[in-house]
């Protein structure tokens, strides 16, 4: 239930209701007070402007525009000099802070820097490491082969387990493929075996690292700092009227917070949030700064709390077109290979 809330009627009446609303009609029956109940004649929460006059609610209160106010006050030093708080009783917790709409206009497209992102998993030196382990395994597997006994491996077989053949068994390990022909020999057997472990333990080692990197949460800020943010010719600040967040900016030792309340003044590119809900709603408008409570947000806009976007249709046809590049190339490297170092049945059965 929110704290109040307003309902302007169609025939002109207002009806109050809310926590605040309830809490405050016990009291009135227990006292017995007579009380008219009105809408605040300013806006905004109460802040000091420069004039040295309050504003919003707690001006109305200072100024005798009404004698009780319900709503939803922060405790400050300044306000405390000319309102009196009943209790000062804490009804509920802020998370303030300046917030921007994450960035979604950027659909995803084929770049280097994309592919790049599959490295991420591992880092250079394990990268380099695993070069120099695979290059070793080819060369302990060719002299393997190479040199045992000829009555144990298959001399076609150690014809075509060439250096070059032994680099593929290596990185085939890798992607966790088989070998159509495996080593006969012990000492052949047991480096296959030592290999295949080896592959495992990088696969899913990597894999571990590529899930944890993917579910791991990442904002995309167009704006970082209140500095970047008042350098923008074309964004807009929106804050809530009156609030105490004003007379700290105005007082700061740093100009471009100064610059943020001399905004909130002026109005030049500056947005005044009235409602809580309605001021959510805005907080998600392209090139804005808002300054909300963040519990707020994620009370109201749950559903949208991920902004995610469909994968675009140029990036489908740009992988559609490089799965048909990959089989053109594989198939004409089988068909003008060398009959001698290609097997005509893969050749043909291949097409």
């Amino acid at each position: 239930m929110p704290f109040i809330s307003v309902e302007h009627r169609p025939d002109g009446s207002v009806a109050y209701s809310g926590y605040l609303i309830q809490l405050w009609q016990i009291v009135a029956e227990e006292l017995g007070l007579r009380y008219r109940m009105v809408t605040p004649p300013t806006d905004g929460y109460g802040s000091l402007s420069s004039n040295g006059t309050w504003t919003g609610v707690v001006g109305d209160l200072a100024y005798g525009r009404a004698d009780l106010a319900l709503n939803m006050l922060t405790v400050t030093p300044g306000r405390v000099s000319v309102v009196d708080f009943l209790d000062r009783t804490p009804l509920a917790s802020e998370t303030l802070a300046f917030m921007v709409r994450r960035d979604t206009a950027v659909t995803l497209r084929l770049s280097p820097a994309m592919f790049a992102g599959l490295l991420r998993p591992l880092g250079a030196d394990v990268w380099w490491t695993l070069a120099a382990t695979l290059l070793a395994f080819s060369l302990v597997l060719r002299l393997t082969l190479r040199f045992n006994s000829a009555r144990v491996e298959d001399g076609r077989q150690v014809r075509n387990m060439g250096w070059g053949s032994c680099l593929v068994a290596a990185a085939t390990i890798i992607l966790r493929q088989g070998w159509d022909r495996t080593p006969k020999s012990l000492a052949g057997r047991t480096v296959t075996a030592v290999g295949w472990v080896m592959g495992v333990l990088i696969y899913s080692t990597y894999t571990a690292n590529l899930v944890s990197i993917l579910t791991e949460p990442r904002v995309d800020r167009p704006i970082s700092s209140v500095k970047e943010f008042v350098q923008q010719p074309d964004w807009t600040l929106a804050m809530y009227t009156g609030v105490h967040k004003l007379n700290e900016l105005r007082n700061s030792s740093d100009p471009d917070e100064r610059e943020l309340y001399r905004r909130s003044v002026t109005g030049d590119r500056f947005v005044a949030l009235d409602t809580v809900a309605k001021g959510v709603l805005q907080t998600m408008e392209p090139r804005l700064m808002a300054f909300a409570d963040f519990k707020a947000l994620y009370h109201f806009l749950a559903m949208f709390a991920s902004l995610l976007r469909p994968l675009g249709a140029d990036v489908w046809w740009t992988l559609a077109a490089a799965l048909l590049a990959l089989s053109l190339v594989l198939r004409l490297s089988l068909r003008f290979n060398s009959a001698r170092a290609e097997d005509g049945r893969l050749v043909r059965d291949m097409g």
